[in-house]
C-alpha cells in the first residue's frame, strides 16, 4: 500500500486490512472537523479470492446459474459492451482450476 508516497506492506487479507485502517482512522480523527472517507475494497475485483476464512463459508450449496452468465453483451451500450470485468473476458482457466473452480457448462 502506499501511504503517503511511503511504500507499507500489511500482513492479511486486504479488504480486512483497507476495513480495519479505515476504522482506526474514523476512531482518531478530530470529531469537530468535517471529514469524508471513502473506503475501496480490492478483493472484491480481479481476481475475486475471498479470504481464505471464508472458502468454505456455505459448504456444498449450489446456486443456480443466472440467466445473464452466458450473456454477450451485444444490445448494451457501449460501455458494457466492451468492459472487462466479465469471468468468460477476465478470469483465466489456469487461475480458476487451480483455486477448485470450475466454469459452469453452457446449456
Amino acid at each position: 500500500m502506499n501511504r503517503d508516497g511511503q511504500k507499507v506492506k500489511h500482513p492479511g487479507y486486504a479488504t480486512d486490512i483497507i476495513t480495519d485502517l479505515s476504522l482506526d482512522w474514523l476512531k482518531q480523527r478530530d470529531p469537530s472537523r468535517p471529514f469524508m472517507l471513502l473506503c475501496w475494497q480490492k478483493a472484491p475485483h480481479r481476481n475475486w479470492q475471498p479470504a481464505l476464512r471464508d472458502l468454505d463459508f456455505d459448504h456444498d450449496r449450489t446456486y443456480p446459474l443466472p440467466d445473464s452468465l452466458f450473456d454477450d453483451y451485444s444490445g448494451r451500450s457501449l460501455a458494457e459492451r466492451d468492459q472487462n470485468m466479465t469471468i468468460a473476458k477476465t478470469m483465466q482457466l489456469k487461475h480458476a482450476f487451480a483455486a477448485g473452480f470450475l466454469p459452469p457448462e453452457r446449456k
